[in-house]
C-alpha cells in the first residue's frame, strides 16, 4: 500500500469519526430539551359576552372569596355601557352585557317611560322557577320607588302626600315600596336576552345563563347601583 493511499484512508476515517460526534451529540441534546407547547392563547370573548368568560363561582374561588353566595357582593349597573358589573366588596369579578328600558337613557320620571331608574337600591324579592324559559323565570325586584322618587313625585304632583310617606316608610323598613302609583312598578332585575339592547319596560335585563349565575350569587338585600 503507497503512503497517499494510507493518508486517504486516514482523512475518511477521521471525517467518520467527526459525523459520528455530531450525530451523538445532537441525539443527547434532544433528549434533554424540555417538549415543546402549543402557545397559549386569550379566552376568546366576543361582542356581547360575559367577561372574563369563566363561571362566577370560580372567580371568585380563584380569588379567595367566599361563595354561595359571595361575600360582599354588590352589583353596579352602568346605562351608557349597558353592563352589569359583578363585585365583591370594591373588586370586580365579572362584568355581564344587558339590556334596558325602550326609554333611552334617561332617569325614570313616570309609569310607562320606558326608562330604567337610577339611584342605589337593594333586592327586595328575588324569584328563579325550575325551568327558566321566560324573561319572568328569574326575578329580582328593586325597591323602587326610592325616597327621593317619591320627594320628586310629590312635587310634580304624581303621587299624593300619602304615598309618598308609604315610600319613604318602606325605604326605613328596608321593605318593597308601593308598587301602584304613577311613578311606575315593577323594576327588578331578568332574563329575556340583550337583543335589542332597549326592550324592557324600564328592567335590567340579562341572557338567561348570565341572569341564572348573578341570581345564585345575591341574597335579598344585595345592593344595586344603577347609574348614568
Amino acid at each position: 500500500m503507497t503512503r497517499r493511499t494510507w493518508g486517504a484512508r486516514q482523512l475518511w476515517l477521521a471525517l467518520g469519526l467527526v459525523l459520528l460526534a455530531v450525530v451523538l451529540a445532537f441525539r443527547d441534546a434532544r433528549r434533554t430539551r424540555p417538549p415543546s407547547r402549543p402557545p397559549t392563547r386569550a379566552p376568546r370573548v366576543l361582542l356581547g359576552e360575559a367577561t372574563p368568560p369563566e363561571p362566577l363561582a370560580q372567580l371568585a374561588r380563584q380569588a379567595g372569596i367566599r361563595r354561595e353566595p359571595i361575600a360582599h357582593a354588590r352589583l353596579v349597573v352602568d346605562k351608557s355601557d349597558m353592563e352589569l358589573l359583578f363585585y365583591s366588596g370594591e373588586r370586580l369579578l365579572k362584568t355581564y352585557p344587558v339590556a334596558l328600558g325602550f326609554g333611552g337613557l334617561g332617569d325614570k320620571q313616570q309609569r310607562d317611560d320606558g326608562c330604567t331608574p337610577e339611584g342605589e337600591f337593594r333586592i327586595v324579592e328575588r324569584v328563579m322557577q325550575p325551568e327558566v324559559r321566560r324573561w319572568s323565570d328569574v326575578w329580582m325586584l328593586l325597591d323602587y320607588p326610592l325616597p327621593e322618587d317619591a320627594e320628586r313625585g310629590l312635587a310634580a304632583g304624581l303621587i299624593s302626600r300619602e304615598q309618598r310617606d308609604a315610600i319613604i316608610e318602606a325605604a326605613r323598613n328596608h321593605g318593597t315600596p308601593p308598587q301602584d302609583t304613577r311613578l311606575g312598578s315593577g323594576i327588578g332585575i331578568h332574563v329575556g336576552g340583550i337583543k335589542p339592547r332597549t326592550w324592557t319596560q324600564g328592567c335590567i335585563a340579562l341572557e338567561i345563563q348570565d341572569g341564572i349565575e348573578v341570581f345564585r350569587q345575591v341574597r335579598i338585600g344585595t345592593r344595586v347601583t344603577i347609574r348614568q
